[in-house]
């Protein structure tokens, strides 16, 4: 009986760490598709202005 509750523990342990790997895998994904998110936008509304002359002609840098 004891062998069994040895492997019954390390199956809920195997379990607990699997759900924690999904976890943090999700986290990344979320986190990495915002980034890229934010990085299209800056590119989208910020750079434009950064990169375009200024009023005499130079680049606004």
């Amino acid at each position: 009986m004891t062998l069994w509750r040895l492997a019954v523990t390390l199956w809920r342990l195997a379990v607990t760490l699997w759900r924690l790997a999904v976890t943090l895998w999700r986290l990344a994904a979320v986190t990495l598709w915002r980034l890229a998110a934010v990085t299209l936008w800056w590119l989208a509304a910020v750079v434009p202005f950064r990169i375009s002359p200024g009023p005499k002609g130079h680049h606004t840098q």
